[in-house]
């Protein structure tokens, strides 16, 4: 559902001036389209062997646009009972199968992935979220290092320079927090 209005704002978004633009703005815009690239771009995987031509730990790309679709109807997002009965007609299986499929042992790619995502959503909240939303870079410190160190985060950054958010103070917490930087 997340997606689903992230990609709503996307559509509805006209035109956005650059030139009389913050960069609040714009780093909004941004984190849209970093989102996404962390579930569907293969090169988060680069280093660890994984094949990119079959879809077990990302989405393709069309498939996850897809995916994001379908959870809409109409100009609107779907209600639990949509949802639900989506899944009971199997609209969803490769949703399902791919989170079921994370595993307890933190080593598994789409944990890290998730993991990754986890951290980069955190300083979107902390930049756009509301005060009950935001985490202080202290929480966020002590649950990086509760947790096992994610592997793919070097990886997730050279998204984050893509998008160009890598001057983001709340980015940069998130990521040297997860990195044990």
């Amino acid at each position: 559902m997340f997606f689903s209005l992230c990609r709503k704002i996307d559509l509805e978004l006209v035109y956005l001036d650059s030139t009389v633009s913050t960069k609040k703005d714009l780093d909004f815009l941004k984190y849209l389209k970093l989102f996404p690239q962390i579930f569907s771009d293969t090169e988060i995987f680069t280093g660890t062997g994984y094949n990119p031509s079959v879809a077990t730990d990302h989405f393709f790309s069309d498939e996850f646009r897809e995916l994001v679709r379908e959870m809409s109807s109409d100009d609107r997002m779907l209600s639990y009972s949509e949802f639900k009965k989506k899944v009971e007609e199997k609209e969803f299986t490769h949703l399902i199968t791919y989170f079921s499929g994370i595993s307890v042992d933190h080593s598994c790619l789409r944990w890290q992935v998730l993991n990754s995502f986890h951290f980069i959503l955190m300083a979107f909240l902390n930049d756009y979220g509301y005060d009950f939303q935001k985490t202080s870079k202290g929480k966020i410190s002590g649950l990086a290092k509760s947790l096992p160190s994610n592997r793919l985060i070097k990886n997730a950054y050279t998204f984050i320079e893509r998008a160009c958010l890598n001057n983001n103070k709340e980015v940069r917490n998130a990521v040297s927090a997860l990195s044990g930087v």
